[in-house]
C-alpha cells in the first residue's frame, strides 16, 4: 500500500477524499468494545473488537462509511 491518508476517530464517521490520487486499498482497526462496520461501494465489512482488516478493491473509492461506537483507526492507500 502507498499511503494516501490516515485518520482515527470514535463513533460514526464518513471519510471522503477529493484529491488527485486513486484510493483502492484501506486498513481499518477496531479499537472499540463492539462490532464496527466499514461501507465501501455496495459492500459492508464487519470488524470485530480488537481486530483489523486490510481490503483492496478493484474500483477506486472516494468515500467510506464507518459505523462504530468506540475508537477506530483508518489508513487509505493505493
Amino acid at each position: 500500500m502507498i499511503l494516501i491518508e490516515s485518520t482515527s476517530g470514535t463513533g460514526n464517521d464518513t471519510w471522503s477524499y477529493s484529491g488527485t490520487q486513486t484510493p483502492n486499498t484501506f486498513s481499518f482497526a477496531n479499537d472499540g468494545d463492539a462490532d464496527a462496520t466499514v461501507g465501501v461501494g455496495s459492500q459492508t465489512i464487519t470488524v470485530k473488537p480488537g481486530e483489523a482488516v486490510d481490503i483492496a478493491v478493484a474500483t477506486p473509492f472516494y468515500e467510506l462509511a464507518i459505523t462504530a461506537t468506540g475508537a477506530w483507526r483508518l489508513l487509505v492507500g493505493r
